[in-house]
């Protein structure tokens, strides 16, 4: 292990690894990385908060910078719910999840693992039926910083990095990918529209029934 990658594996361990992406990379470890080459401030983790801001302060040997302006303040412990009811199994918000806490099926409900979800809220904008919202929850364990446990960040990191390389390892070839992709695109549409007219058919069965 080189230098940069023991600062890397340092800067990585000042994150609370929620994998939201507000820093503007995909995830906490692409950020440590872009912090160790220079290519980023220590001040874009909002849910890292002032344990964060400092902790990379010292490492980095930078001076404190409260978090960018342009960044909205975390807050505090946050966790998706989705509307069984609403809930059209479009496998879209699964598959935005960065961490597998979402579970279910193409056409079948899903749920959040609330233990296991971040609150990083991307699974928010890619749901067609507008069934998911986050709601403040209360952690009570002990830890690095105040929303969440040691435990709880490292099993974050844990699923993230599984994630990422189930998702290398099934990479398509570059001359594949652009035809799988399109095909891709045009095959998520078309769940969507199913599933939207099943569900307005199913509600206006029922309005006729009432």
């Amino acid at each position: 292990m080189t230098q940069d990658d023991t600062l890397v594996a340092r800067v990585d361990e000042c994150l609370p690894q929620t994998q939201c992406r507000q820093c503007g990379y995909p995830r906490c470890l692409d950020y440590a990385r872009a912090i160790v080459c220079g290519e980023s401030d220590i001040n874009r983790c909002p849910p890292g908060g002032d344990v964060t801001l400092n902790s990379l302060a010292n490492i980095t040997k930078n001076r404190y910078k409260p978090l960018d302006p342009e960044l909205r303040h975390y807050p505090g412990r946050l966790v998706a719910q989705i509307s069984e009811a609403e809930c059209i199994g479009c496998v879209l918000c699964i598959k935005a999840c960065p961490v597998d806490a979402i579970v279910g099926a193409a056409k079948l409900m899903h749920t959040v693992v609330t233990t296991e979800c971040t609150g990083c809220e991307l699974c928010i904008e890619p749901c067609p039926m507008d069934c998911i919202d986050v709601v403040a929850v209360q952690n009570d364990l002990a830890g690095t910083w105040p929303q969440f446990s040691d435990s709880e960040v490292a099993q974050f990191r844990f699923r993230a990095e599984q994630q990422f390389n189930r998702q290398s390892s099934n990479q398509p070839t570059k001359l594949s990918r652009k035809s799988t992709t399109k095909q891709h695109q045009v095959d998520r549409q078309q769940i969507i529209k199913n599933a939207v007219a099943r569900t307005r058919a199913r509600r206006n069965s029922n309005n006729v029934g009432a």
